[in-house]
């Protein structure tokens, strides 16, 4: 019999040193066997003293692998004709990533199988075991990077009444007990490798930019920079009434506040990559990476529910009286749309978190429809303004949010049952909007070729 090494099976021809490399491989992978006494080519050779390997292999996994491995072991003699061979069943574990105690918890310090072959793995990989198998989050875990300085992060702090020095940064979770940076450190370090992007472009459909900016660095520098950006691309819309001039920005303030907080505080940090932001002619758009935290639906978000994906960072913008109190934020959002007929959107996905805020002032050009009227046969078109204020709104929200139930319209726009229906199919007799779908399951869907 001879013996072919696979994903589940290493072969050895005596103890070597690279032996823990390949018992944390299988750890960290499906699990696996390693037969000492056998030749990479199947062949087997047994081992001198089968018992005294065995004796000496608990220290060396011991002392050789963290976190310890030795309950996911078995260690046994096997009879193989007239020789003698160490079998290692090694489980997957629990305690993933399992690494070398000598390399510590970084890629040359952690394999996983792929094929015959023990392979190190990536940071973000090393990431991924540790959430998934100790409900640890990722801001808890230790930094990579230990290189790190504080001083964008150690002057805003101040400026809010908090001091970062060494006892402050372990009660925060900046850094551990024993004095290592965290990555709660690594997100609000200057040398913190996320960033925000902010595009505008030309109208509400374009991917022609009119301006873009990135803004990288401590994640509070992100945070003050982004939002003066977004100051400036927040036009105001003068009117008067009487002697007096009333000016109108596109967004409240504290709606586009509470949308970049929401950006920064809740994304997940595990995955890198850029938090967007995106202001179109008619709305901003607000995605950052993660979907909604696991037990929570949108409904929860919009009642003022609240579960912390970084409740450590979050605590510290609540120390320094940047967020009032956890799940406020989104409704402090809709409060500032109460009059507006157009509400703000959440849009999660398993992977990503967009807030879409609508731009109040945006004005859709006065509505032209047409239709035709027959009259002895003899066929033409009519155009004229649509002057009903009610009818305005309907199309305007349907422009927006395109397909809505009659009972989401109604809600909406703050119309009765009656008057709702009788708009609706006005509106579809029109031909400027038209019905999908029947009985509960009823959408209407804005014909928008003919929506200028």
């Amino acid at each position: 019999m001879t013996y072919v090494e696979g994903e589940f099976l290493e072969l050895k021809r005596e103890m070597t040193s690279d032996l823990a490399k390949e018992i944390v491989a299988f750890a960290n992978t499906k699990g696996g066997k390693i037969l000492i006494g056998v030749e990479d080519s199947g062949e087997v050779v047994g081992v001198a003293d089968a018992k005294k390997i065995c004796e000496g292999l608990s220290s060396y996994i011991r002392d050789t692998i963290n976190p310890d491995i030795s309950t996911m072991i078995s260690i046994s003699v096997e009879d193989f004709f007239e020789n003698e061979i160490v079998v290692i069943d090694v489980l997957r574990g629990t305690e993933r990533p399992y690494y070398l105690a000598k390399k510590g918890l970084h890629p040359n310090g952690v394999f996983v199988r792929l094929g015959n072959t023990s392979v190190p793995v990536s940071e973000f990989a090393i990431r991924q075991m540790l959430l998934e198998t100790g409900g640890v989050n990722y801001e808890d875990l230790v930094s990579f990077n230990q290189d790190l300085h504080f001083d964008y992060a150690k002057k805003f702090l101040s400026g809010h009444g908090l001091t970062l020095d060494e006892r402050a940064m372990k009660s925060l979770g900046i850094m551990d007990l024993e004095g290592f940076f965290t990555n709660l450190a690594f997100v609000i370090s200057d040398e913190s490798t996320y960033n925000i992007k902010i595009g505008v472009f030309k109208d509400e459909k374009s991917s022609e930019f009119l301006d873009r900016k990135e803004f990288g660095g401590s994640i509070f520098e992100q945070l003050t920079e982004a939002f003066k950006y977004l100051q400036l691309c927040n036009r105001i819309k003068g009117t008067y009434e009487g002697l007096y001039r009333i000016d109108s920005p596109e967004y409240d303030d504290s709606a586009l506040r509470e949308a970049l907080l929401n950006l920064l505080i809740h994304r997940d940090y595990s995955v890198s990559g850029s938090n967007l932001i995106k202001i179109f002619s008619d709305r901003a758009e607000f995605l950052s990476f993660g979907g909604l935290v696991s037990g929570l639906t949108v409904e929860d978000v919009l009642s003022g529910v609240s579960k912390q994906r970084n409740e450590k960072l979050a605590n510290i913008f609540y120390r320094i009286e940047l967020i009032e109190s956890f799940g406020t934020g989104v409704s402090k959002i809709f409060d500032t749309y109460e009059k507006h007929p157009v509400k703000p959107q959440i849009l999660p996905t398993p992977g990503a978190f967009k807030l879409i805020l609508p731009n109040r002032n945006y004005v859709i050009k006065p509505v032209i429809y047409k239709h035709s009227k027959t009259d002895e046969g003899s066929k033409f078109k009519e155009t004229e303004e649509f002057e009903d204020e009610r009818t305005q709104k309907v199309l305007d929200l349907l422009f927006i949010e395109s397909r809505l139930s009659r009972k989401e319209i109604q809600e909406r726009l703050g119309l009765k049952q009656t008057s709702c229906i009788m708009l609706l199919n006005k509106l579809e007799e029109q031909g400027l909007i038209k019905r999908m779908n029947k009985g509960k399951n009823t959408k209407y869907l804005v014909r928008k070729g003919d929506y200028a």
